[in-house]
């Protein structure tokens, strides 16, 4: 026997109650689930936070870490050096100790085909480079262990003059260079020095129109600041160039090991 629904009994009401009922449980379930979302939000913002200030506090305490870090961001935008690239090339000094790979990247342009010769080349990084863009490659160096060591590394490469550059005499070489380089450890002393010697054998031999003598000057160095505008005034016949690096190294990545080079360009063109 069917039974009569109690008075007062709609079922509309009872559908409509299960589902308010429904939808407060889900509503819950979905409260819960932002809530998680917006905890782990908070964790992560915090966490990351706590990571920031740690390590600006580690950077004011530790010089070393703030130059990785620089060095790190700088060479995420600037270019890597064509030397890295070559088959066999392996550098063997670091920058400070030689001037950055990119100043090899900054002559090639101009050396390319032509006579170069670098003036104190140590163990030979930036001529090793060049080398094998340039038509023939001298090495003027000094220190007669380097000069071994550029024998040993730049076979077929390298034509190694060892001693005094002042002492070279340019009718001595196979060739007259097109492009003279150096960056001396002693700026004052070395750069007037070399010009003046390079130019006065040029010019007695009348080979002084289209050669260039490009000398670095390392902005972090202050001898090198300090004797730049030196030479920029008393030599007018010149072009300026920058090159930005940053290299790591194993001394820590040093305070020079990143920055700018400028390689001035002095026209050894015979004067009107």
């Amino acid at each position: 026997t069917k039974v009569p629904p109690p008075l007062g009994h709609n079922p509309r009401h009872t559908h409509a109650s299960s589902c308010i009922q429904a939808e407060g449980m889900l509503g819950a379930t979905h409260g819960g689930t932002i809530n998680q979302k917006r905890r782990r939000v908070v964790v992560f913002i915090v966490a990351a936070l706590l990571v920031l200030v740690s390590t600006l506090v580690l950077i004011q305490t530790d010089s070393r870490v703030e130059r990785c870090l620089r060095v790190w961001w700088m060479r995420l935008w600037l270019p890597t050096s064509r030397c890295t690239a070559l088959a066999g090339f392996s550098a063997v000094d670091e920058s400070p100790i030689r001037s950055p790979l990119l100043v090899a990247d900054h002559l090639i342009g101009y050396a390319a085909g032509k006579v170069f010769l670098e003036v104190g080349t140590r163990n030979g990084d930036i001529s090793a480079c060049v080398a094998r863009f340039a038509r023939r490659t001298i090495s003027a160096e000094f220190e007669p262990h380097y000069c071994e060591k550029l024998r040993e590394r730049g076979a077929g490469l390298l034509d190694v003059r060892c001693g005094d550059f002042q002492h070279l005499r340019f009718s001595d070489l196979p060739e007259v260079p097109d492009i003279f380089f150096w960056w001396p450890s002693t700026a004052t002393l070395n750069n007037e020095a070399f010009l003046l010697h390079t130019r006065r054998q040029l010019w007695e031999m009348g080979l002084g129109a289209g050669r260039r003598v490009v000398i670095a000057f390392d902005l972090k160095y202050h001898e090198d600041v300090a004797h730049l505008p030196v030479m920029l005034a008393r030599y007018p016949a010149h072009e300026r160039h920058a090159v930005r690096f940053a290299e790591y190294s194993r001394h820590g990545s040093a305070f020079r090991a990143w920055g700018t080079f400028e390689l001035v360009h002095f026209f050894m063109d015979p004067e009107q």
